[in-house]
């Protein structure tokens, strides 16, 4: 379904597939039928599983980004402290929806509304970030070869939503590899994994 990007990942084009991957799964998501509407016991499962597969893409791949390319994307611009600032409040915007989601029962009417939302914010962020992409190509402050070929090897990452994670980049990296562990232990419980 993409670009092969294990040979020489370009950061932009990295985040480019991460982002149509999410709108991938907005879409399948929207095509579902809502909870208010009539909806049988397999769809709403279905309809699980997107919002977990949307929720650990958009956190694995959000902290990724945080962790390696905005920093040094924004390094060069007299406004990137700033940019840096809203990237990690819609972030966290986001992640609280996701946790707001796991607060609600399989078929509580709240759910359609904290979905749309979630899908709102999430398609504005993946907007944002387009733009950010877009203006650095016209102002280049960092290596995005460089940046691409960090963010491809990866690492242990949180793959759920922290809301609370603290604002200040050096806090929350040396949080990242505790909530990581506890992040994977809960998948095991949660997902176990199939196959054989």
């Amino acid at each position: 379904m993409g670009t092969d990007l294990t040979a020489d990942p370009d950061a932009f084009l990295l985040v480019r597939e991460q982002h149509e991957q999410l709108r991938d799964l907005l879409d399948q998501l929207a095509r579902q039928p809502r909870v208010t509407e009539r909806i049988e016991a397999g769809q709403l499962r279905r309809r699980g599983e997107l919002l977990d597969l949307i929720g650990h893409s958009f956190v694995a791949q959000d902290t990724a980004r945080h962790r390696w390319l905005w920093g040094p994307v924004t390094a060069g611009w007299t406004d990137g402290p700033p940019i840096r600032k809203d990237l990690r409040r819609r972030s966290r915007r986001i992640a609280y929806l996701l946790v707001k989601l796991d607060w609600f029962g399989d078929r509580d009417s709240e759910v359609d509304d904290v979905v749309d939302e979630l899908d709102d914010e999430i398609r504005a962020l993946l907007g944002y970030e387009t733009e950010l992409l877009g203006r650095h190509q016209r102002e280049p402050t960092a290596d995005l070869g460089a940046i691409g070929r960090r963010m491809a090897r990866g690492g242990l990452l949180p793959t759920r939503p922290h809301p609370d994670m603290p604002g200040w980049p050096g806090l929350a990296r040396l949080l990242q590899l505790p909530l990581a562990v506890r992040d994977r232990i809960a998948d095991l419980v949660t997902r176990p994994p199939t196959g054989s």
